[in-house]
């Protein structure tokens, strides 16, 4: 689930870097409410995720409910699950950036809201986007489309209003509400890098 709500994280702010061309900050700080509608009990399911951004490829992402981080640099990605329990193990999943990091992929969407190789662009109703992949981005980040809505006239970072994200296969949208957005200089070169604790279980990414 980690590794799907930080690519959601990812894309939208690559695809909001390209929609507003300059009015993405090159490093902020900021919370998300991410929703999902279950499955099995239909019920609203929120998440609120805590996220440091530097560009390029500097990612930090922390699952409050789960205490879960990611964190991903131009080298390497480190994910790691606390341990449940006192005593017992952390587990840490580690793999090369370029391959867990979806960076090349981002980096490619900066072509903007106009129609390219990656996906097709529509105006909606208000001030909103559509974004519809091609086949071949549908099959490296699992969606089939995307929508960014702004609140007011202006499509600024700032009045950004909601990201609802289509997964292939999902009857419904993954949303996304940011908040308290803070823009930085930049960050501490220690932010986007992980100090394994004590006690816990290693494993590598395939």
């Amino acid at each position: 689930m980690i590794i799907r709500v930080v690519l959601t994280i990812l894309l939208s702010l690559t695809l909001l870097e390209a929609a507003l061309a300059g009015f993405l900050p090159r490093a902020f700080e900021a919370d998300f409410v991410q929703e999902k509608r279950s499955k099995l009990s239909k019920q609203k399911v929120k998440t609120n995720l805590a996220i440091k951004y530097e560009y390029p490829s500097n990612f930090y992402l922390k699952e409050q409910e789960e205490n879960t981080l990611y964190i991903c640099n131009a080298e390497k990605v480190w994910v790691y699950n606390p341990p449940f329990m006192e005593g017992e193990k952390g587990f840490l999943r580690t793999g090369a950036s370029n391959k867990y990091c979806f960076s090349k992929i981002f980096d490619s969407l900066k072509k903007g809201l106009t129609d390219n190789p990656l996906y097709k662009v529509k105006k909606l109703k208000g001030n909103a986007y559509s974004i519809h992949f091609e086949a071949k981005a549908k099959k490296q980040l699992g969606l089939d489309k995307m929508q960014i809505s702004f609140r007011g006239k202006e499509s600024l970072f700032k009045n950004v209003k909601q990201m609802k994200l289509f997964y292939t296969g999902e009857k419904y949208p993954l949303l996304l509400t940011p908040k308290n957005l803070k823009v930085m200089n930049k960050f501490p070169k220690k932010t986007f890098k992980f100090n394994v604790p004590k006690n816990t279980e290693i494993q590598k990414m395939k």
